[in-house]
């Protein structure tokens, strides 16, 4: 099983890297760490695009509500909540936790049935994707606080439905290159930058969830690992 730890930031005594092991084992996490050679995706593409730089989600005035810096490790700010997200090294069961501020740990479990996110011990949200063109983000009994899918009868964008089912926002190609748009109903849209990924965007700000669940989502979205038997 892979296993994702996360790091709050706050003021420590010795070098990040003495507290978060990256895990090279992993295929898709060692080829993550190569970059891209060929063309960038199309606009709207579900895959990602690791354009150079910060990708980030800023309102209609100009604030930044959200930044992720693709690296080892994967830097995320949401909501005012900075985290730094890495890989345990594979060996034992399930994998070590060696990331830890305070009392409070995160990790997220990689399995056939997603990606589940917990706190210290405790099961918050698990990150699923039935197919390559839609995202889950659930709530530890079964209910999807958010989903994103391709919008029926507008399969450019994707039309982003609450707990109860009711679609609340769309996120589509933005009209600049490598820019996405996030369209709510009764809010302004936000624009996030540096990515053509609808799917990361839809995760990044699903503001259902909490920010530290925002990040872990959108860093495995970036450098996905496979479940390890």
């Amino acid at each position: 099983m892979g296993v994702y730890l996360l790091q709050t930031a706050a003021p420590v005594t010795r070098p990040v890297d003495t507290l978060i092991w990256l895990s090279l084992a992993s295929g898709a996490w060692a080829s993550a760490c190569q970059g891209t050679s060929g063309e960038a995706p199309a606009a709207g593409s579900a895959t990602t695009s690791l354009a150079p730089g910060a990708i980030e989600a800023r309102s209609s005035s100009g604030a930044v509500v959200a930044r992720i810096v693709p690296g080892h490790p994967c830097r995320a700010t949401v909501d005012g909540v900075e985290l730094l997200v890495g890989t345990a090294p594979i060996g034992s069961e399930a994998g070590v936790i060696v990331a830890q501020v305070g009392a409070v740990r995160w990790t997220g479990e990689v399995a056939s049935n997603g990606t589940t996110f917990l706190r210290d011990d405790a099961r918050v949200a698990r990150m699923y994707a039935a197919t390559a063109d839609d995202v889950a983000l659930i709530d530890p009994e079964g209910v999807a606080i958010m989903r994103a899918a391709r919008a029926a009868n507008q399969p450019d964008r994707l039309a982003i439905a609450d707990r109860s089912g009711t679609v609340t926002r769309y996120v589509k190609p933005g009209a600049k290159p490598n820019t996405v748009e996030v369209v709510p109903d009764k809010a302004d849209t936000i624009v996030v930058t540096g990515t053509n990924d609808l799917l990361l965007a839809a995760v990044l700000t699903a503001t259902e969830a909490s920010a530290e669940v925002r990040g872990l989502s959108a860093c495995h979205r970036l450098f996905p690992i496979e479940k390890v038997q």
